[in-house]
């Protein structure tokens, strides 16, 4: 009687630490989740920054190297060198501003466009949307309205910048990154 009733404190107990786990795992995943795709906006934001930046002036960015969290370090230092340096060596009177956009799209996976005051894209390093009208949607039409906007769809995360000058909106710098590299961890650690 005594080894039955031990048999059934042991596996009562045992249970509720496996459902306790279970609980928690599901918990510190959407965590890691949440804190992964805010790294990567925020990294995404930034380029957007330096490429509005890039854009509009001729001296290397005034964008200081801000607090960048561990995962975002982990995952984007190197693609932020890249992009610094790139955005060191492009004038705002360059004639091909299309190939920099390509260039820099492809060394950081990310799709750019510019876009004019009125929503028309100038600008597409994926070469497709040129002249088209994005003042309908929602994140580019915030950037016009001088807001910084972020939208996530179809495992892509978009983000629009305002292109100011002279205290004056003259365009939206659209960034578009998929989120694969934050998929690909989040289903390795699913793995584990």
């Amino acid at each position: 009687m005594f080894n039955r009733l031990t048999t059934r404190l042991v596996f009562s107990h045992l249970l509720v630490i496996a459902v306790a786990m279970t609980l928690l795992s599901f918990v510190l995943f959407s965590l890691v989740q949440g804190y992964f795709v805010q790294a990567l906006q925020q990294s995404l934001t930034t380029q957007a920054r330096l490429t509005a930046q890039a854009l509009l002036s001729s001296g290397p960015p005034n964008i200081s190297p801000a607090t960048l969290p561990a995962a975002q370090n982990a995952l984007q230092q190197q693609q932020t060198s890249q992009v610094t340096a790139q955005v060191q060596n492009t004038s705002p009177n360059s004639t091909s501003l299309d190939n920099v956009a390509i260039r820099l799209s492809a060394e950081l996976d990310t799709r750019i466009r510019v876009v004019d005051a009125q929503g028309i894209v100038q600008v597409d390093s994926a070469g497709v949307e040129r002249g088209r009208d994005l003042k309908n949607d929602a994140t580019v039409a915030a950037a016009l309205s001088g807001q910084e906007q972020t939208r996530a769809q179809d495992d892509w995360l978009y983000v629009a910048v305002p292109l100011r000058r002279d205290e004056r909106i003259v365009g939206a710098v659209y960034l578009g990154q998929p989120m694969r590299d934050v998929a690909a961890v989040l289903a390795d650690l699913r793995a584990r």
